[in-house]
């Protein structure tokens, strides 16, 4: 019986999906608010884990610190090829990282340190397309991103992980200081790809490191009642279901529901309320 490219694309991430069981989110630290509404909807879904996690958290680090002064020291490489920094041992015997890395050094149990993994495209846009899917970029820079891979959040997605009231999928998008070009948005492998628009994240793109941080995409504008927001809904409904060619409208009514559900949830606006989080907390995640 022949395998679908999917199906093996989803084999080899099975363990992670177990174990993640609710969601993918790119830079939100674990404890705090929003952990606790993908915990009701672990519950009600049934669904089952290895362990305690309710949420998987990748912390993609665009421009982030080279492998040769993080995880990788290369202690025995000539100068040019290793980093500048010296290497400590770990809580793992024959593990060592960067002597900035104290804490994590510490807690290097509950690690696993992929030094094996190489690539060769040196695209900032569609490297990423190896890191988020597995798989090389189906083409140039310019391709269109429906052509990639889909990301691990979307197929997690896709296979029916997480309940509402958020999406599944959550990405927290940098903001880029001094108006420096926004190639975040063109890189490839961080969204839904050939699965389609549905399986893209909800992207958020606000400074949290501002006073009064808030994501006001999930507030009701203050004319706009519960009750006015239902009467749109059904309203749309209506006219969704007259379409001529509903099959061309499912993404956009997909993108309605979730919207309508964002809204008149008030566990949306309390999980993104970074005012619930003590102030020690964030300043160890850092203010951003």
């Amino acid at each position: 019986m022949p395998v679908s490219p999917f199906t093996s694309l989803f084999q080899g991430r099975r363990t992670l999906a177990q174990a993640a069981a609710s969601s993918l989110l790119l830079g939100w630290p674990s404890s705090g608010p929003l952990p606790q509404v993908f915990g009701d909807g672990l519950k009600r879904s049934g669904t089952t884990s290895q362990g305690p996690a309710k949420a998987c958290i990748v912390l993609f680090m665009w421009g982030g610190p080279a492998q040769q002064d993080t995880w990788d020291m290369k202690p025995a490489a000539p100068l040019e090829f290793r980093g500048q920094f010296q290497p400590i041992s770990t809580a793992v015997p024959g593990l060592q990282i960067c002597e900035h890395l104290p804490q994590l050094a510490a807690r290097a149990e509950q690690l696993c340190v992929i030094r094996s993994m190489t690539h060769d495209d040196v695209n900032h846009t569609t490297a990423p397309h190896w890191l988020l899917t597995g798989r090389k970029s189906p083409g140039e820079t310019s391709l269109p991103l429906d052509r990639d891979w889909p990301s691990i959040g979307a197929v997690l997605s896709q296979r029916g992980f997480g309940t509402g009231p958020l999406p599944p999928f959550v990405s927290m998008m940098p903001v880029v200081p001094n108006g420096a070009p926004r190639f975040v948005e063109q890189s490839h492998g961080q969204g839904g790809g050939w699965l389609g628009p549905v399986y893209n994240p909800l992207r958020i793109d606000e400074d949290a490191s501002l006073p009064g941080y808030r994501v006001g995409q999930f507030s009701l504008q203050p004319e706009l009642s519960s009750d006015r927001l239902q009467r749109r809904r059904s309203l749309n409904t209506a006219l969704q279901t007259d379409s001529a060619n509903p099959a061309d409208t499912v993404a956009i009514s997909e993108q309605y529901r979730r919207a309508f559900e964002l809204l008149a949830s008030p566990h949306v606006t309390a999980a993104f309320d970074l005012s619930q989080e003590d102030p020690a907390t964030r300043d160890r995640y850092g203010m951003n």
